[in-house]
């Protein structure tokens, strides 16, 4: 087997350290993502179970033909 000196123990050391230490970091950012990722879906889901519901003057309004520009005035 081979001797190692104290400086090169403290440089494979070092090395090792390093690489331990960026593999923690991409489970993090890896983390992350999923937790936006799972935010955005809620998001989506929420906003597909929305429902629109008319109202009589959406209705009459449609009806007369007023141009959508003005339906939001008088909510």
């Amino acid at each position: 087997m081979i001797e190692l000196t104290p400086e090169q123990r403290r440089k494979i050391y070092e090395e090792e350290r390093e690489r331990v230490e960026g593999r923690e970091g991409g489970a993090g950012a890896l983390f992350i993502a999923s937790v936006f990722a799972a935010l955005f879906v809620t998001l989506l889901v929420s906003l597909a179970k929305k429902s629109w519901t008319p109202t009589i003057e959406t209705m009459r309004r449609a009806h007369e033909g007023t141009p959508s520009e003005e339906y939001g005035e008088n909510q």
